[in-house]
């Protein structure tokens, strides 16, 4: 069973050694010595999800798990002194290797310390801080390349509107949709990780300034991650509502059109169906004397193909005016 449940991790320990390779999920939520217990362990595993990892608690190690999605930066902790267990961290591997990807930035960035048993003490709180800063500046460059797209396309549409332009302005907007929805839950999961019965993790009770330390670096986290999920948001908001003032015009025009088209297939079919009747009228009861009655019937069989006509048309304007109609771009 120890084999089925191990993980791709990247392992990063005191001495900036990155390693990419699998552990059990026992070991690294610190299940190692109770193996034997089948119940415990057994429990405890259940309770886990590699999928949507969170803080769990009644370990042998107090272990702090850090949900951000599907990924997950995992920080074993052998007491709320913020002494690595094992002098490692482990930073799991989702599909994209998001934070895996950033294990080398990390490398580089915690070499320039110059005393590594204050790298130690405040390792965890440090390497989440400088994973966050860079993260949160790789997409803010992306989100300047959808802000690019959206102002070409934005001009685009006032130039020559077009469903074209319009349609690479709702991809823009789609990407950017997607953005904001992923900052949005890694910008809650850091408000619920940082809350105040978890945030203990990053304290010292024995040391004021290492827990003060800990606490700039958390603020500072939430800091990058809220001025990040801001940026998203304004972009988002300006996306959907130049889309929605162009579909709206599109939305416009298409009903015109539709209009224009289905109007004069059902005048047709109503004259039509009108000349249908006048000719079988007129074979009917036309007689080479005709009567008074004969003759004011046909007059209001001719006369009332137009004004059958008008009304048609005024009470199918009518009904077209107030319908809705989605403008869908395959």
């Amino acid at each position: 069973m120890d084999t089925d449940n191990r993980v791709s991790v990247t392992e990063l320990d005191s001495s900036l050694n990155c390693i990419d390779t699998k552990v059990s999920v026992f070991e690294v939520f610190g299940l190692d010595n109770f193996r034997n217990n089948s119940n415990s362990w057994e429990d405890k595993l259940h309770a886990l999800s590699l999928e949507n990892l969170r803080f769990v608690s009644g370990f042998p190690t107090a272990n702090l798990v850090l949900t951000i999605t599907n990924q997950a930066i995992l920080f074993n902790l052998e007491d709320t002194r913020g002494t690595i267990l094992r002098d490692r961290m482990y930073i799991l591997q989702d599909s994209d290797r998001v934070f895996g990807a950033y294990s080398e930035f990390l490398k580089e960035k915690l070499s320039s310390c110059a005393d590594p048993e204050w790298l130690k003490q405040h390792f965890p709180v440090i390497a989440l801080y400088n994973i966050t800063q860079h993260y949160c500046n790789c997409t803010s460059l992306y989100l300047k390349e959808q802000r690019k797209i959206f102002e070409d396309s934005k001009v685009a549409l006032e130039s020559n509107f077009s469903g074209k332009s319009l349609h690479v302005l709702r991809e823009a907007r789609q990407s950017v949709e997607h953005i904001s929805k992923k900052v949005d839950e890694i910008a809650n999961n850091f408000v619920a990780c940082l809350a105040s019965d978890t945030h203990s993790w990053f304290q010292c009770e024995n040391d004021a300034a290492q827990s003060i330390v800990s606490e700039v670096y958390a603020e500072e986290i939430l800091k990058i991650v809220k001025r990040l999920q801001q940026e998203a948001n304004n972009l988002l908001q300006e996306c959907r509502s130049v889309e929605l003032r162009y579909t709206s015009m599109l939305e416009a025009d298409f009903v015109r059109l539709l209009s224009s088209f289905l109007f004069s297939r059902f005048l047709v079919c109503i004259f039509s169906f009108y000349t249908m009747l006048i000719e079988f009228f007129h074979s009917n009861f036309f007689k080479p004397t005709p009567s008074s009655a004969a003759t004011a019937g046909f007059a209001i069989l001719v006369s009332g193909i137009y004004i059958s006509a008008f009304l048609a048309i005024y009470a199918f304007q009518r009904w077209l005016t107030r319908k809705k109609f989605t403008v869908l771009f395959l």
